[in-house]
């Protein structure tokens, strides 16, 4: 008989398989990274289709196969439906999962991250600064996956950081200075840099005071930069 796994999970993605099922990608509270087949998912019957959509947090019930894990119950916890209903929210959900689906390779337990992405989307559908939420998210959750980047120091020579003439090496992971900078054109002003050392060394009560418009365009492509490098990886 199979073992059946029950578990609060938030969906990440979805692909469709076959003529009539669909693969979703869910970032679980015991199981770290999961997907699994919804067998029939996208007929109009399916029982599971009430539980099953992006960004839905559901709990689930699945079974190991052969090949691969296969749902058969789906209970909505969560349909963020602010999220639903707002353009903005719904493009940086999506930015965070594709973010997560990519970057998240483990499938093991992992507490700390599990509460980052729900309070992530809990925040997403509360809270109406959904840039800084998302700039709090990633440096946090890279971070955590070990990608932090030294900030204060310059990677390559290990000197105090001038301010103003900052640049960023991600395959050295950090901060680098004018002295250092050969070749890199990633340059960033150091109230970004002040933006991000805030964001992973405060709570998120604190960091929601940040004032961030005039750098939110560094911001962006700072973090769009760095994650397309690790995911390269």
């Amino acid at each position: 008989m199979a073992t059946h796994y029950r578990t609060k999970g938030l969906i990440i993605a979805k692909r469709d398989f076959r003529e009539a099922d669909r693969f979703f990608t869910f970032f679980t509270k015991d199981y770290g990274r999961v997907e699994a087949l919804a067998k029939g998912e996208r007929k109009i019957e399916s029982k599971l289709r009430g539980g099953l959509e992006l960004f839905y947090l559901s709990e689930i019930s699945f079974i190991q196969g052969r090949y691969w894990k296969t749902l058969v119950d789906a209970s909505l916890i969560d349909n963020f439906s602010n999220i639903r209903e707002d353009l903005t929210k719904m493009k940086a959900a999506s930015l965070i999962g594709r973010q997560i689906s990519t970057l998240v390779k483990g499938k093991e337990e992992d507490q700390e991250l599990w509460n980052l992405i729900k309070n992530t989307f809990q925040r997403l559908n509360d809270s109406p600064r959904n840039f800084l939420i998302h700039q709090y998210f990633f440096w946090r959750f890279v971070s955590h996956l070990g990608y932090q980047p030294q900030l204060y120091k310059c990677v390559n020579c290990k000197q105090e950081l001038d301010r103003d003439r900052l640049y960023f090496s991600a395959d050295q992971g950090g901060m680098v200075c004018k002295n250092c900078k050969q070749g890199l054109n990633q340059r960033v002003d150091p109230g970004t840099v002040k933006i991000i050392r805030t964001a992973l060394e405060k709570n998120w009560k604190e960091v929601s005071k940040l004032k961030v418009n005039s750098h939110q365009k560094d911001l962006n492509e700072l973090s769009a930069f760095y994650f397309a490098h690790l995911k390269n990886l």
